[in-house]
Protein backbone atom coordinates (compact mmCIF):
# COMPACT_ATOMS: atom_id res chain seq x y z
CA UNK A 1 0.00 0.00 0.00
CA UNK A 2 1.39 3.11 -0.80
CA UNK A 3 1.47 6.03 1.48
CA UNK A 4 -1.12 8.81 0.99
CA UNK A 5 0.57 12.27 -0.18
CA UNK A 6 -1.66 15.43 0.90
CA UNK A 7 -1.24 18.45 -1.00
CA UNK A 8 -2.98 21.19 -1.34
CA UNK A 9 -4.11 21.60 -5.09
CA UNK A 10 -3.29 24.75 -6.93
CA UNK A 11 -6.10 24.40 -9.82
CA UNK A 12 -5.72 27.55 -12.23
CA UNK A 13 -9.33 28.13 -12.68
CA UNK A 14 -12.94 26.32 -11.67
CA UNK A 15 -12.81 25.20 -15.73
CA UNK A 16 -9.58 22.95 -15.07
CA UNK A 17 -10.99 21.41 -12.50
CA UNK A 18 -14.19 20.54 -14.12
CA UNK A 19 -11.92 19.42 -17.11
CA UNK A 20 -9.98 17.46 -14.38
CA UNK A 21 -13.57 15.84 -13.28
CA UNK A 22 -14.81 15.10 -16.59
CA UNK A 23 -11.51 13.09 -17.31
CA UNK A 24 -11.51 10.97 -14.15
CA UNK A 25 -14.76 9.99 -15.32
CA UNK A 26 -17.17 11.69 -13.21
CA UNK A 27 -20.08 14.68 -13.89
CA UNK A 28 -19.89 17.19 -11.30
CA UNK A 29 -19.70 19.97 -13.66
CA UNK A 30 -22.60 18.53 -16.28
CA UNK A 31 -25.37 20.89 -16.94
CA UNK A 32 -27.89 17.93 -15.89
CA UNK A 33 -26.35 17.95 -12.80
CA UNK A 34 -26.16 21.76 -11.96
CA UNK A 35 -29.96 21.84 -13.11
CA UNK A 36 -30.79 19.48 -11.15
CA UNK A 37 -29.59 21.13 -8.43
CA UNK A 38 -30.50 24.81 -9.06
CA UNK A 39 -26.58 24.88 -8.83
CA UNK A 40 -24.80 28.47 -10.10
CA UNK A 41 -21.98 30.12 -10.03
CA UNK A 42 -21.97 33.29 -8.40
CA UNK A 43 -20.32 36.78 -9.75
CA UNK A 44 -17.07 36.25 -11.43
CA UNK A 45 -16.83 32.08 -10.28
CA UNK A 46 -13.60 32.91 -8.20
CA UNK A 47 -11.34 30.59 -7.38
CA UNK A 48 -10.10 30.43 -3.50
CA UNK A 49 -6.71 29.05 -2.56
CA UNK A 50 -6.62 27.11 -6.21
CA UNK A 51 -8.82 24.26 -4.82
CA UNK A 52 -11.91 26.19 -3.18
CA UNK A 53 -15.27 27.77 -4.78
CA UNK A 54 -18.89 28.89 -4.11
CA UNK A 55 -21.95 28.05 -5.86
CA UNK A 56 -25.20 29.15 -5.22
CA UNK A 57 -27.79 26.48 -5.18
CA UNK A 58 -31.86 26.19 -5.13
CA UNK A 59 -33.97 24.80 -2.42
CA UNK A 60 -36.39 21.96 -3.37
CA UNK A 61 -38.91 24.05 -4.06
CA UNK A 62 -36.81 26.45 -6.52
CA UNK A 63 -37.57 29.25 -4.69
CA UNK A 64 -34.64 30.08 -2.28
CA UNK A 65 -30.90 30.17 -3.09
CA UNK A 66 -28.33 30.01 -0.52
CA UNK A 67 -24.49 29.15 -0.79
CA UNK A 68 -21.80 26.05 -0.48
CA UNK A 69 -18.72 26.07 -0.78
CA UNK A 70 -16.96 23.60 -2.66
CA UNK A 71 -13.00 21.72 -2.72
CA UNK A 72 -11.99 20.54 -6.01
CA UNK A 73 -9.47 17.79 -4.58
CA UNK A 74 -6.07 17.07 -6.56
CA UNK A 75 -7.86 14.68 -9.02
CA UNK A 76 -10.97 16.94 -9.53
CA UNK A 77 -13.08 15.12 -7.14
CA UNK A 78 -15.49 18.22 -6.30
CA UNK A 79 -16.81 17.75 -2.47
CA UNK A 80 -18.93 20.50 -0.14
CA UNK A 81 -17.20 22.12 2.37
CA UNK A 82 -19.60 21.63 5.76
CA UNK A 83 -23.29 21.63 4.37
CA UNK A 84 -24.98 21.74 1.09
CA UNK A 85 -26.61 25.42 0.77
CA UNK A 86 -25.46 25.99 4.67
CA UNK A 87 -24.12 29.48 4.08
CA UNK A 88 -27.28 32.54 3.37
CA UNK A 89 -24.99 35.18 1.49
CA UNK A 90 -22.05 35.30 -0.77
CA UNK A 91 -20.48 37.36 1.43
CA UNK A 92 -20.61 34.74 4.54
CA UNK A 93 -19.45 32.38 2.05
CA UNK A 94 -16.29 34.50 1.00
CA UNK A 95 -15.81 35.50 4.50
CA UNK A 96 -15.51 31.49 5.26
CA UNK A 97 -13.38 30.76 3.03
CA UNK A 98 -11.23 33.18 4.18
CA UNK A 99 -11.21 31.59 7.65
CA UNK A 100 -10.45 28.38 5.57
CA UNK A 101 -7.49 30.06 3.85
CA UNK A 102 -6.20 31.57 7.51
CA UNK A 103 -6.77 27.50 8.78
CA UNK A 104 -3.86 26.28 6.23
CA UNK A 105 -1.45 29.28 6.27
CA UNK A 106 -1.73 28.61 10.69
CA UNK A 107 -1.15 24.37 10.06
CA UNK A 108 -4.52 23.33 10.80
CA UNK A 109 -5.20 22.04 7.33
CA UNK A 110 -2.39 20.11 6.46
CA UNK A 111 -3.78 19.18 3.08
CA UNK A 112 -6.13 16.96 0.19
CA UNK A 113 -5.48 13.59 -0.85
CA UNK A 114 -7.66 12.13 -3.28
CA UNK A 115 -6.65 8.30 -3.13
CA UNK A 116 -8.91 6.17 -2.27
CA UNK A 117 -11.04 8.55 -1.09
CA UNK A 118 -11.40 12.20 -1.06
CA UNK A 119 -10.18 13.56 2.27
CA UNK A 120 -8.33 16.28 4.22
CA UNK A 121 -5.32 16.04 7.01
CA UNK A 122 -5.73 18.48 9.75
CA UNK A 123 -3.90 19.32 13.14
CA UNK A 124 -6.69 21.12 15.86
CA UNK A 125 -3.48 20.74 17.95
CA UNK A 126 -3.62 17.37 19.58
CA UNK A 127 -1.61 15.50 16.47
CA UNK A 128 -2.99 14.85 12.59
CA UNK A 129 -6.00 13.13 11.89
CA UNK A 130 -8.36 12.68 8.22
CA UNK A 131 -11.20 13.93 7.97
CA UNK A 132 -14.01 14.59 5.35
CA UNK A 133 -14.54 17.66 3.85
CA UNK A 134 -18.12 17.69 5.23
CA UNK A 135 -16.23 17.83 8.57
CA UNK A 136 -13.39 20.74 7.87
CA UNK A 137 -15.89 23.77 8.41
CA UNK A 138 -16.84 22.72 11.82
CA UNK A 139 -13.08 22.02 12.73
CA UNK A 140 -11.83 25.35 11.28
CA UNK A 141 -14.68 27.20 13.09
CA UNK A 142 -13.44 25.34 16.29
CA UNK A 143 -9.73 26.23 15.46
CA UNK A 144 -11.03 30.15 15.04
CA UNK A 145 -12.68 30.29 18.12
CA UNK A 146 -9.59 28.66 20.09
CA UNK A 147 -11.34 25.61 21.28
Amino acid sequence: MSEVKYVFPRHRSITHISRKNWAKGHSWFSSGNRDEFGTEFPGDAKLYGGHYFITSDLEITGQERAFTIRVGFPNGTVDTVGTYRELPTLAKAQEVIGLLLEAEEGGVIKGFADAPFPRVLVDEGAGEREITASELLSVVQRTSKGE
